[in-house]
């Protein structure tokens, strides 16, 4: 549960705005592919939209904030008239030459099995394709589709046994 997947995204616009459509960075992915030592555990198309209505969608309204806040991408305020809008937070945006570090939870299922799972020893290979631009950038007149990915690792808490224990 502690597995997140960073990444930059930068605008290489000079003057517009680059605006992710509804939900978080995890749009940006079209499939997800999980493997350990050859054993396909996961192999999800349109990822971004799975991870959507069966993760972000999923969470409770405090929990929702919360990702929102940790992905990297909040916004929550509604721009015009800096109301709540719907009580989801909306996703920000990255403005012109900018970029921005975000983090998401990967919707699969090993790291989503709320078990400490003994993962020490196993290799784990995990495939992501870049969705079409069409499918989470907003491609209207006044907004960027000039991006780059940079730095895409994931990261983890690896939490280790007392010595004692380990040996008993």
């Amino acid at each position: 549960s502690t597995v997140r997947l960073v990444f930059e995204i930068e605008n290489l616009e000079s003057t517009k705005n680059l605006q992710l459509y509804g939900g978080g960075p995890w749009q940006v992915w079209s499939t997800a592919r999980l493997m350990s030592n050859g054993v396909e555990l996961d192999h999800i198309t349109m990822y971004g939209r799975h991870h959507e209505f069966f993760g972000w969608l999923a969470l409770p309204i405090q929990d929702a904030w919360s990702e929102a806040a940790v992905c990297g991408m909040g916004g929550s305020l509604d721009e015009t008239g800096g109301l709540l809008k719907d009580l989801r937070p909306l996703i920000g945006k990255v403005g012109p030459q900018l970029k921005v570090t975000v983090l998401h939870k990967l919707h699969l299922s090993l790291f989503n099995s709320k078990k400490i799972l003994p993962c020490r020893f196993m290799r784990f290979d995990l495939e992501l394709t870049v969705a079409p631009t069409a499918d989470w950038l907003n491609t209207g007149a006044g907004f960027s589709t000039n991006f780059r990915l940079n730095n895409i690792r994931c990261i983890y808490d690896q939490p280790t046994l007392d010595e004692g224990f380990s040996n008993s």
